[in-house]
């Protein structure tokens, strides 16, 4: 890495940083803004790399242009260009960290080092496309965060910044602020402490340890997960679900909606270290789908293409290989397909729950080759991967490669039942509703926290409400409605209150659970009436949602 400017001396950092305060009186001011994703990467970076420091980067199209740094400070354009020839020993370079989509300002930096890096990928979308996208860095001592990311460092989807004070911002990169100085520094010190964050407090943030495969995968590990995203799994479904995932059995996932049965398994994939391939089923599926197969390509010339259980076990062999780490392919709704069926070499490449016995069918081995030939037509590129690691490997498929796939209880007789020999590749699990009312109630605040909004008086006495009617619904339909369905009855009725729509909160309620709870019953015959009668008892008194089931009942089946 190229430094622009010599290395800051320790007793300028060190009175920089004991009176913060001051430090901001006779400071040069920027804004650098960006995507929840790009800063939740490097605050991350503060706490599990580099202890107190972090970093921003421009994009700098013409790496020409920065090459004439070495000529003399030339070269680096706007407000890049601008940093570089302000900085120095004399005045401290202050950066708001700015995070656009209505999360606002989350901390505020010191810049102590200006860097061109043309070789190592930072940001999650460098890493993603596999070239440097923002070459001109500059090197940050962290001096103060948003109490939301002290509490969550590792967790941007709880961030909730201070409001920007000025009528512009870039959403993007990094800006000067010069004519609205005198507003910038007003504002710090109304929210900065005298002095800068201390190395140690990065130092002692707990983090979550996620384990490379399976020999530390746990249910400690799974349940810290868990609680990351505010997310509540009964310790015995998570002993399940690790045990069987340890065991080399697939993974599928039974409950009613909104119980958590998609968000389980990506709990499942980040606590393993792996990534997740999703898929959806559906009755129209066929082996073309799931497994793959030739299709008509540009000009009518067959094609080869993979389908989602090929590509992913491509993508688990090229992660192991550069990584160290999988993939988990997840399918949803796997009951709508005709199994049997869509997955014959499924059942071929995973003949039992033992590791040793899993390797690729020769039948479909050789069918890939052909097209790869070019002999029948051509193969999509993950079907020519797939064969290099194939034929590397002799056909063996890796032991850690898992499959989830997720069942809703309600469909258990819709379309088609799921074969002997499917059931017996897999460990079923049933994902129940919490049992306890307060813990979920919590769970319905800290899911409504996530999505932006504060805990508040209304969000609670929302959650108390959503909460009660979801559970009064479960009683009376013998429906066991999941814990999502009571937040986003919670969400939309909060909607409807701070909308003006009304400020009743039991009435926003009920008009949301028309919506999002009603659809998930069965409103038929004689069910239609015993859920309204209950619905209006006087204890209860739903009438608005009584009177909406009579409606929607009266009309069939939603």
């Amino acid at each position: 890495m190229v430094y622009y400017s010599s290395a800051m001396a320790i007793d300028v950092l060190d009175s920089w940083l004991k009176d913060l305060r001051e430090t901001v009186r006779k400071a040069e001011f920027w804004v650098s803004a960006g995507s929840l994703e790009h800063w939740g990467w490097s605050i991350r970076y503060a706490f599990e790399f580099e202890p107190g420091f972090t970093y921003w980067g421009s994009r700098i199209r013409d790496i020409r242009s920065l090459t004439e740094l070495f000529k003399g400070r030339g070269g680096v354009v706007g407000a890049s260009g601008s940093l570089v020839t302000r900085y120095s020993l004399d005045r401290p370079n202050l950066v708001l960290f700015y995070v656009s989509g209505g999360v606002g300002v989350i901390g505020v930096g010191l810049v102590v080092a200006l860097e061109e890096d043309l070789f190592e990928l930072f940001w999650p979308e460098e890493k993603e496309k596999k070239e440097v996208i923002f070459p001109f860095r500059y090197k940050m001592r962290v001096l103060w965060l948003h109490e939301s990311v002290k509490n969550n460092p590792l967790d941007p989807r709880k961030w909730k910044g201070l409001t920007w004070p000025l009528t512009w911002v870039s959403q993007v990169g990094l800006q000067r602020i010069s004519r609205d100085r005198d507003t910038i520094v007003k504002y710090l010190l109304e929210h900065l402490p005298d002095r800068a964050l201390p190395i140690e407090f990065f130092e002692n943030v707990k983090k979550v340890k996620v384990p490379r495969g399976f020999e530390e995968f746990n249910v400690d590990v799974v349940r810290e997960v868990a609680e990351k995203y505010s997310l509540y799994y009964s310790v015995d479904v998570l002993a399940v679900c690790v045990a069987a995932l340890r065991s080399g059995k697939h993974l599928l996932l039974m409950g009613a909606p909104g119980t958590g049965k998609s968000m389980l398994a990506r709990v499942l994939a980040e606590a393993l270290g792996f990534g997740l391939e999703a898929c959806t089923a559906s009755s129209t599926w066929t082996r073309y789908d799931f497994i793959g197969g030739p299709v008509l390509g540009e000009g009518g010339r067959l094609e080869w293409r993979c389908g989602h259980l090929l590509r992913a076990l491509a993508k688990h062999y090229e992660l192991k290989e550069k990584e160290g780490r999988g993939v988990i392919l997840l399918v949803e709704e796997l009951n709508r397909a005709e199994a049997d069926k869509v997955l014959a070499e499924f059942f071929t490449m995973f003949p039992s729950s033992n590791p040793e016995d899993w390797i690729f069918p020769e039948g479909l081995y050789e069918e890939m080759k052909i097209y790869k030939s070019g002999e029948k037509g051509t193969i999509d590129k993950a079907g020519k991967k797939l064969l290099e690691y194939l034929d590397k490997y002799n056909r063996k498929i890796p032991e850690d490669f898992r499959i989830i796939a997720t069942v809703n209880t309600f469909d258990r007789a819709f379309l088609f039942t799921l074969g002997y020999a499917l059931q017996r590749r897999f460990v079923v699990v049933e994902i129940l509703p919490p049992g306890d009312v307060e813990a979920e109630r919590k769970a319905v605040i800290n899911q409504l926290i996530l999505r932006g909004l504060k805990e508040d008086e209304l969000v609670k006495r929302i959650s108390n409400e959503a909460v009660k009617l979801v559970n009064v619904l479960r009683r009376v339909s013998g429906r066991l409605l999941g814990t999502g369905i009571a937040v986003d009855s919670a969400y939309l009725a909060y909607q409807m209150v701070k909308s003006g729509f009304t400020s009743n909160v039991k009435e926003a309620v009920e008009r949301a659970a028309i919506h999002i709870a009603l659809p998930q019953l069965e409103l038929l015959g004689e069910v239609v009436e015993k859920i309204a009668s209950e619905l209006e008892r006087r204890e209860l008194g739903y009438t608005i949602l009584a009177k909406a089931v009579r409606s929607l009942g009266s009309r069939g089946p939603l």
